[in-house]
């Protein structure tokens, strides 16, 4: 599904468990929620956001044949290029 004038790139998609919670147990703590923006996030590389002209804390929508999400871009280097990272469980 693809909509005209709407950049669009494929991109493999990691989605691991946060390091402080137990599937989506121990994260609503006061202290763990002021480590993160507030709602879900996706990491892309510097390079695959730019070519698609997303900045640092856009919101994007990513989609598979399972379903569609919303969340704010964290542009990083530190992302391979070709990945797209978001953790498994979502801020509360």
């Amino acid at each position: 599904y693809k909509q005209e004038g709407i950049p669009e790139i494929t991109l493999k998609y990691l989605t691991p468990h946060h390091k402080w919670s137990t599937h989506s147990m121990y994260f609503d703590s006061q202290q763990m929620l002021t480590l993160f923006r507030g709602g879900q996030t996706i990491w892309l590389n510097e390079d695959d956001a730019a070519e698609i002209d997303v900045k640092d804390n856009d919101w994007v929508e990513a989609f598979n044949k399972n379903g569609i999400v919303a969340a704010r871009a964290v542009v990083s280097p530190r992302i391979p290029r070709g990945i797209s990272y978001m953790h498994h469980s979502q801020d509360r």
